[in-house]
């Protein structure tokens, strides 16, 4: 047998692993592409580059971006130097598991091996920072992209203005539709849907008309993403009679209202007190056979309860609650968690502070939970107390039933928090506050008192005053939050300068007490709500131990 045969058969045996490894990863078996490539050996053969990079790709495409780096890793040990294609192929990985950190670092990486980044790495790295939000770094690789004439197309500019929207930076999105100008490059609809998104919950509506105007102009047919955006828009923007302009201009440019449109219609009317055109535009939604989830007919419900009652609103859920999917009950399979009441459609349990209420609804009812239940307000991962479970999956009448209960503001939910800062008044004292909210980030959010922000409110009561140090007055307070932002308790009262005792986002970093706190002070002590029969579901949690702790340790009661 002479050598040249020899070789062809290795070269064919090799390509025949690296097929089988392609072959897997299109498949989706990441697991099975691993195995082969740990089989080359027992072949008698030495894996090469491309038989890792295919390793790579198939756990990019399974979605296992931390195996793919293991296997980039790997490579020196093998004798085998990282390609360009297996950079490139880490960078998608970092994109498809939003690691935008890791994306940009491998980029650099990639430059210090002397492998310029090609097209497609330089668009997944800008992926993976638009899943972030990070429009700041979007902006700095489509100037690198320029400054080495890299191709920048409308995909660069779309990611670009998408991570505008995530941020709520509509000043950017317009700087990037003019980019694309300048550059020659009509923006397409979906450029426009994502700059008007980015006005959506900063409520910039006569920025959002702005942009209709220019995608007209261009020849831009609105479809239904643009006009929902312009409806929700003018609904944040406290401009009822715009959305609903919107909302009738659909069927005139050929468009179909969806229930996204007729949910913004409603809240914007909601918003307003002008409860008899939400009734109008349920019955539009009726008439078009569309069945409105929990939060259209919730904002229905609230107009009518701010201008007729609570009786009024009620009466208008229950009226329409059959027209909702009905769903078996799911058992409760996790144990210790302290179910407080359960009744039709709704569970109420105690949730304890360091854990958050995904990771417990998994632990009550599997890994396969938002299935069978649904969680319509969560607790933060430092809070505890009562948390109210729709026994129903999305869509169904306990999960919709629900979430129309806390559209229209029918649900009634008390905190116990401890805050320190100065006097605020005497015991027994109620205020409230009203200050719009805007929260930013993706993953790690933080929520900031805004001019642009979401309308919200807190009433409370002064239960307990204690003497503090200096002006620091620790007081314990009954928070009742009449809507749901994030972070809305502790962001309020932060804001007049009462922040809440073991807070370490918006709280003191000096303050003696709470570094004496083992965790936020903040605890759902009672909500009040109706069950999927309409009878009245009241439940408590008591204030847990370490937090009664360091109550009993406070002198000098008031």
């Amino acid at each position: 047998m002479t050598p040249g045969y020899i070789n062809e058969q290795l070269a064919f045996t090799l390509f025949c692993c690296n097929s089988a490894i392609s072959a897997c990863g299109r498949a989706g078996l990441w697991q099975l592409a691993l195995a082969h490539l740990a089989a080359v050996p027992d072949l008698a053969l030495l894996p090469t580059d491309m038989n890792y990079n295919a390793a790579i790709t198939a756990c990019e495409r399974g979605s296992q971006w931390e195996r793919a780096l293991a296997l980039l890793g790997a490579m020196p040990t093998a004798a085998l130097q990282p390609t360009a294609f297996s950079f490139s192929s880490i960078i998608v990985a970092c994109e498809g598991a939003s690691q935008w950190e890791a994306s940009l670092n491998f980029l650099e990486l990639m430059e210090s091996h002397m492998l310029p980044p090609d097209m497609v790495s330089w668009t997944a790295a800008m992926g993976a920072c638009v899943k972030a939000a990070k429009w700041e770094d979007s902006l700095a690789l489509l100037a690198q992209m320029t400054r080495r004439k890299i191709p920048v197309d409308r995909y660069c500019f779309n990611a670009l203005a998408s991570a505008c929207e995530k941020a709520d930076r509509w000043d950017v999105a317009l700087s990037v539709l003019a980019m694309m100008r300048a550059r020659r490059l009509p923006p397409e609809i979906v450029t426009y849907n994502a700059a008007l998104a980015s006005c959506k919950r900063s409520g910039r509506w006569e920025v959002a008309l702005l942009l209709m105007e220019q995608a007209k102009a261009t020849s831009n047919a609105l479809d239904a993403i643009s006009f929902n955006c312009l409806i929700g828009t003018c609904h944040l923007g406290s401009q009822w009679q715009l959305s609903l302009h919107f909302l009738h201009a659909m069927p005139v440019a050929a468009v179909e209202p969806d229930r996204s449109s007729y949910t913004e219609a409603a809240g914007a009317c909601e918003k307003s007190s002008q409860w008899r055109d939400a009734l109008e535009v349920l019955a539009s939604a009726l008439s078009q056979q569309l069945v409105p989830d929990g939060t259209c007919l919730g904002a229905v419900a609230g107009a009518l309860r701010s201008a007729r009652g609570e009786d009024a609103a009620f009466e208008l859920l229950e009226q329409l609650r059959g027209r909702w999917r009905q769903h078996g009950e799911p058992d409760v399979l996790g144990e210790g968690i302290t179910v407080l009441a359960r009744q039709p459609g709704v569970l109420a349990i105690s949730k304890p502070e360091g854990i958050s209420t995904e990771e417990l609804l998994e632990r009550l009812f599997g890994r396969q939970w938002i299935d069978v239940a649904q969680t319509v307000s969560r607790l933060d991962y430092p809070t505890s107390g009562v948390l109210p479970v729709a026994l129903g999956p999305e869509g169904s009448a306990a999960c919709s039933w629900l979430q129309a209960q806390f559209a229209a503001k029918l649900v009634k939910k008390e905190y116990l928090c401890l805050a320190e800062g100065p006097y605020l008044g005497e015991v027994g004292d109620e205020g409230a506050i009203t200050k719009p909210l805007r929260t930013v980030g993706v993953g790690s959010v933080r929520t900031e008192v805004s001019p642009s922000g979401r309308y919200a409110r807190t009433g409370f009561r002064i239960l307990r005053r204690f003497t503090g140090t200096g002006d620091r007055e620790p007081k314990m307070l009954l928070a009742m939050p009449e809507t749901g932002r994030t972070h809305q308790i502790r962001v309020h009262l932060a804001s007049i300068d009462q922040p809440l005792v073991g807070d370490q986002t918006y709280g003191s970093k000096s303050s003696e007490l709470s570094s004496r706190c083992p965790r936020l002070f903040l605890h759902c002590h009672r909500i009040r709500l109706r069950d999927l029969a309409g009878q009245a579901l009241t439940a408590e949690a008591p204030l847990p131990p370490e937090l009664q702790e360091l109550l009993s340790g406070l002198q000098g009661f008031m």
